[in-house]
């Protein structure tokens, strides 16, 4: 495919960044857990078909902990936790999507989700259990395999996610200008409104830019809902608003 691509890293409070490593495989996702960084390098124009890599977080040599044989393609997205990396790919012999997981450690990779109508977009797991965003839905399944469930559906583009308080938010942006949203993940799955950019909080006056920005915000805000009570006062404020 031609270029060079990398992973980087930049002081959090601010300063020169420092290649990791570089490749001339297109990265796609990247994540990491307490020993190593992983991300996906898919496709290379010839016979691989995407992999999976590893290497320790301050850069190292890269090691591959899985491969995609010849009947599918590793895709972009995925997730870990708990020595299992969770990931999205293509089974080329049924021309569907499928939901993988693999140890850290490398080895064969094993089926969570046989047949997913619509691409995963977005992958977390919390606990004992994956959660994964398509374009129209967001769904459930045990880390150790069972039944998928579909957690709320008919939805305009989900995306980012996180589990709070026996919740599962989410936001979405194919309604302009954006929502984000939430989910029990036990008992009554109906759908439940957190915060509505379009009707509370954001003035019909206001640019398109300052617009733009109030979702950026919205979205980041779902990277730190583990402080659950700031969240909570939050949507208390826009309820009011």
């Amino acid at each position: 495919m031609g270029g060079v691509f990398s992973i980087n890293k930049v002081p959090i409070n601010g300063g020169e960044s420092t290649a990791l490593m570089t490749t001339s495989i297109p990265i796609m996702s990247l994540v990491r857990d307490d020993s190593s960084l992983y991300w996906v390098e898919w496709l290379d124009g010839g016979y691989d078909k995407g992999s999976i890599k590893k290497m320790p977080p301050n850069g190292g040599i890269p090691t591959t902990v899985y491969s995609a044989g010849n009947q599918s393609i590793v895709y972009g997205v995925m997730a870990v936790s708990g020595g299992e990396i969770v990931f999205g790919d293509i089974d080329l012999t049924q021309s569907r999507w499928r939901l993988m997981k693999v140890s850290i450690s490398g080895g064969p990779a094993t089926v969570l989700v046989d047949a997913i109508s619509e691409e995963p977009t977005r992958i977390i797991i919390d606990g004992s259990s994956v959660y994964w965003a398509d374009a129209h839905s967001v769904n459930t399944i045990p880390l150790s395999g069972g039944e998928r469930i579909v957690l709320a559906d008919s939805l305009g583009g989900p995306l980012d996610l996180a589990v709070v308080a026996e919740n599962l938010f989410w936001t979405e942006n194919y309604e302009n200008p954006g929502s984000i949203k939430k989910v029990p993940i036990t008992g009554d799955r109906s759908p439940l409104w957190w915060m509505n950019l379009i009707c509370h909080c954001v003035s019909p006056q206001m640019d398109p830019i300052s617009i733009s920005w109030r979702i950026f915000q919205a979205r980041r805000a779902l990277t730190w809902m583990a402080e659950l009570q700031e969240c909570l006062r939050m949507e208390e404020s826009l309820r009011r608003c």
